[in-house]
């Protein structure tokens, strides 16, 4: 894959812990599961890169939506996400030492928008919550 400037700036993300995963939707029989992916960059909120996306996502991407469909079942779907982007990205090592080292809350996951809204502090700061 090449890196562009929007995928660098999104592994950069990534590594520091500012990627924002929400759960939008979970199949009928519990097998599939979508998820939107942001990156924080300069305070602001970007949706995964397009070409990042489509090597994920187990499923075609709508051509206006960058839903990411992950096959399988369970809550821990959100970290499979993760793990594969890290993965694709080869930085899986890096990112889970990040991640065991932080005190902070690191690369956020929801289960859903209201609670990505209520939670999520640019989004607190944009709604005035």
């Amino acid at each position: 894959m090449t890196l562009t400037q929007e995928i660098k700036d999104f592994k950069k993300s990534l590594l520091k812990g500012d990627l924002v995963i929400i759960l939008t939707k979970v199949s009928k029989n519990g097998l599939k599961r979508k998820f939107k992916v942001f990156y924080k960059k300069d305070d602001k909120l970007f949706p995964i890169p397009k070409e990042l996306a489509e090597k994920v996502s187990e499923k075609k991407l709508d051509q206006y939506d960058l839903d990411i469909t992950i096959m399988g079942s369970g809550m821990d779907m959100s970290i499979a996400l993760w793990i594969r982007i890290s993965k694709i990205l080869n930085c899986y090592d890096e990112c889970y030492n990040n991640y065991k080292n932080s005190k902070k809350e690191f690369n956020s996951f929801y289960s859903n928008w209201n609670q990505f809204i209520q939670i999520e502090p640019l989004m607190k700061k944009i709604f005035k919550l």
